[in-house]
């Protein structure tokens, strides 16, 4: 299975990849500058936040919420059933909701959502999907499909 960012698969630019890939560098040199006490970069980096969680084409991270009822909320978007993957890892990632708190960032109305983003690709190296639901709406029951 592959799961990759929306920036990866949106299409945009001649390559998906390093359009990612400057993403993820774009904001890594934000957070880092963000970081030193620049207040400019912290600004661009607030905005910048909100834009790729409203844009999604332009959001270079695998997104997943440390909270299993927003996982859910996705998956039932639109009374769908869908999936939810529990993820473990130690690799690389971007917990967006602790840079908003660090920094005292506005989170508009994304900052219930508790996301952090894997950039680019879950990869196997550095994360591993541990359990998938597929979950249901309308109170029928949730069934465990991996392991």
């Amino acid at each position: 299975m592959s799961v990759t960012a929306p920036s990866m698969r949106s299409g945009y630019g001649l390559d998906p990849a390093v359009f990612t890939k400057s993403q993820i560098d774009m904001l890594a040199g934000m957070l880092a500058r963000a970081d030193g006490g620049d207040k400019e970069a912290r600004g661009h980096l607030e905005s910048e936040l909100l834009h790729i969680q409203s844009a999604k084409y332009r959001n270079p991270f695998v997104s997943f919420s440390r909270r299993w009822s927003i996982a859910q909320s996705f998956a039932l978007f639109e009374d769908t059933p869908g999936y939810v993957l529990t993820v473990e890892g130690e690799g690389p990632a971007f917990d967006i909701a602790e840079v908003r708190e660090r920094h005292g960032m506005f989170g508009d109305a994304v900052d219930y959502l508790c996301e952090v983003g894997i950039p680019g690709t879950l990869s196997s190296d550095d994360f591993m999907v541990v359990q998938v639901e597929y979950v249901q709406p309308f109170g029928l029951p949730t069934e465990v499909v991996y392991p």
